[in-house]
């Protein structure tokens, strides 16, 4: 199988949701002074969680995020080395290549 696995989907789906938890958490620590449009959108944190976890699950979150940029570019770099499928020259390229074990004879990967 050329591509992601299920675990890969699920990762990404809780990297978007980590991703969608930062935009909250720095919209409202951005609201925080009390003045425009951000501090209305934002101004039901201080009814539910203090400045200082607001603040510590923004940072936590970029430290995650910077975490798994670093692990996605090499693991992508490590096996388009051991692979040699192309995989980081299709980024750029747009064409991803197979070893000619991987292909069937009608020019799809099999199942």
């Amino acid at each position: 199988m050329t591509g992601h696995n299920p675990l890969a989907g699920l990762t990404y789906s809780l990297f978007y949701g980590m991703l969608f938890v930062e935009i909250l958490t720095g919209m409202a620590l951005w609201g925080v002074e009390g003045v425009g449009w951000a501090a209305w959108l934002t101004g039901w944190r201080r009814a539910l969680i203090a400045l200082p976890v607001l603040r510590f699950i923004h940072h936590l979150i970029m430290w995650l995020v910077w975490g798994f940029m670093i692990h996605h570019v090499y693991s992508a770099t490590l096996v388009d080395r051991v692979e040699r499928s192309g995989l980081m020259a299709s980024i750029f390229s747009g064409f991803k290549f197979l070893p000619r074990n991987r292909i069937d004879d009608d020019g799809k990967e099999p199942k």
